[in-house]
């Protein structure tokens, strides 16, 4: 939802109060058309606001052994990723690396890294995910799968082309670990190799992060539906 021109805020015990300039509609509309025509190489989405939970006021996060999974949850989660994926496809096919290695951390499912390997065949499927569960699953759809916390990667550094981050995220982690895992991660990256973060809830992590590391750049931040009908976070850092 686009409202207008942020002015100023004030975070009290109970609340946030934002003061904006308020858009017209046919205003909205033209900011929207042009971050879309850009293929979102312009803007970015950022939600400054943790989730909290209201009887501790500590950040929302999923269970330390990870998510429980039964079919209906599996097609879920394939479903709200789908946009995400198709964005993905056009990224890779438009920097056009061959027998790339994609590497998912957090691969839940393996649906994610399989939509790519149909779309990419000759690429290398590597996955991990906490959840014993979901990494069973993902074994009939990605080439290798491991069992085990992003925080110890189960590649070797410098050795993936493409890594998917999809769980730094409200809901998920907190902000601290986001940042924590972040830093775990990056080793993994081969020179002129992307780390890609976004996710189903909003991403805990900005772009005043992302241009703070050393030896990468930030591409974009913003991924465009490929129907044109949407955005949503999408971070593209490429290593240096």
């Amino acid at each position: 939802m686009i409202l207008g021109l942020f002015v100023d805020q004030r975070v009290t015990e109970s609340k946030v109060i934002l003061h904006y300039y308020p858009f017209e509609n046919a205003e909205k509309l033209l900011l929207m058309k042009n971050v879309i025509e850009s293929d979102g190489k312009t803007g970015e989405l950022v939600f400054p606001y943790s989730l909290l939970r209201e009887s501790s006021g500590k950040e929302l996060c999923s269970p330390p052994e990870g998510w429980i999974v039964d079919d209906a949850f599996d097609v879920m989660l394939g479903c709200g990723e789908e946009r995400i994926r198709q964005f993905t496809i056009q990224f890779m096919k438009s920097v056009n690396i061959s027998k790339a290695t994609l590497y998912d951390p957090a691969c839940s499912t393996g649906v994610y890294l399989s939509t790519l390997k149909n779309a990419f065949p000759d690429a290398y499927t590597v996955g991990q995910d906490l959840s014993q569960q979901m990494a069973d699953m993902s074994r009939e759809r990605v080439d290798k799968v491991y069992c085990g916390n992003a925080m110890e990667p189960k590649i070797s550094q410098g050795t993936a082309d493409f890594v998917y981050v999809r769980f730094l995220n409200s809901e998920v982690v907190t902000s601290a670990e986001a940042e924590e895992l972040l830093s775990a991660l990056l080793p993994t990256v081969k020179k002129d190799g992307y780390i890609i973060i976004f996710g189903h809830t909003p991403v805990l992590l900005s772009s005043a992060n992302f241009l703070a590391l050393k030896d990468f750049n930030l591409i974009q931040s913003l991924g465009v539906a490929v129907d044109k009908t949407g955005i949503f976070q999408y971070y593209i850092l490429q290593r240096s």
